[in-house]
């Protein structure tokens, strides 16, 4: 406790002054009101911000330093809200937890669970959270314990879902009280400027086909979850809707593209010019470009051939033509080869 703010491994700069700012909730959920902000300069220890907390921040809570980390323990057990948050502003860089883990979760009983989510660049983070059952009957908590950010240090600025109702009877989800929705907010490390809302679907609120009350060891997790990590293209192709679909290693499928398709007012009146290629005239009218399947356009066939627009007469002439051309050609070399 006597280790000074400047001497930390997280500190970086030359230090003179700041502040060390507080934040968080006590035990009932009520945020704290006071002593939420301590001057610091070269003097300041551990053990000084961990007095501060004691004396003018926690209420209902005490705060201690074990081994090296604040650590804050609820002096009565039971159904807790706690939590607490910590920053620094000021001459240099103190890295201070930027959330508090909650080593064991407050609660008459708990349910731990563990899912993995990913960022908005395609990084896996796993994260722990426990079921905390609260003071009233049939109603948990849902609280993150913890979140993995190989990248640094997470912000987490909606960590709890409060009031998970259950029906009495049937053990069916009913919802979470009020209006808040059942999701957290994480701004991850590496891409702190854009919090990520993470959503949880605790099933259809009087039916079984989601999260459920019942006695019995706890089931409890993510069987699904709608993120990703990178992908490069693996495959390409083509519905019959002409949506060009993108098949990535990661496993996931995306439209890329859309072949055109073009529609004529009378596809009768086009001019056939050569090579099996048309154009349009007065009498077709213009090309009009559309999405195949909508809109009077044919479907786009992945993989099929065809029907054949060229001119098989014309083409068997020429090819009688060619022919003939060849036979006087090489009567033509066997003389010359004679005479020679």
């Amino acid at each position: 406790e006597t280790t000074r703010i400047s001497r930390l491994d997280q500190y970086s700069g030359i230090f003179a002054s700041g502040t060390v700012t507080f934040g968080g909730c006590d035990k009932d959920g009520e945020p704290f009101d006071a002593g939420l902000s301590l001057a610091v300069d070269q003097s300041t220890t551990l053990g000084d911000i961990i007095g501060h907390l004691n004396a003018n921040v926690l209420d209902g809570a005490t705060a201690s330093l074990v081994n090296g980390r604040i650590q804050i323990i609820d002096d009565v057990g039971g159904y807790s809200r706690t939590d607490m948050t910590m920053s620094y502003t000021g001459e240099g860089s103190l890295a201070g937890p930027a959330y508090f883990e909650i080593l064991t979760p407050g609660a008459e009983e708990s349910r731990n669970v563990e899912f993995s989510v990913y960022d908005s660049r395609g990084g896996k983070h796993a994260l722990s959270a426990a079921f905390v059952r609260t003071d009233t009957p049939h109603t948990w908590d849902m609280v993150l314990t913890s979140v993995e950010d190989d990248a640094g240090q997470p912000a987490i600025f909606d960590r709890r879902i409060n009031a998970i109702t259950f029906d009495a009877d049937t053990g069916s989800y009913i919802g979470p009280r009020g209006s808040d929705p059942p999701q957290f907010v994480i701004a991850f490390a590496g891409d702190k400027s854009n919090p990520q809302t993470i959503r949880v679907n605790m099933g259809t609120a009087g039916q079984l086909n989601g999260l459920t009350q019942f006695a019995g060891n706890s089931t409890a997790g993510a069987d699904s979850q709608n993120g990703y990590g990178p992908g490069v293209l693996s495959t390409v192709s083509v519905d019959n809707s002409g949506a060009i679909v993108g098949a990535f290693s990661n496993g996931v499928k995306k439209d890329i593209g859309t072949v055109q398709i073009a529609m004529f007012r009378n596809i009768a009146a086009l001019e056939r010019i050569s090579n099996g290629y048309y154009v349009p005239t007065a009498g077709s009218g213009v090309p009009l470009g559309g999405r195949a399947l909508a809109g009077g356009a044919g479907a786009v066939r992945s993989g099929a051939l065809e029907k054949s627009d060229s001119d098989v007469a014309t083409d068997f002439t020429n090819m009688i033509q060619a022919h003939n051309s060849y036979r006087p050609n090489d009567i033509l070399k066997e003389l010359t080869g004679l005479i020679g």
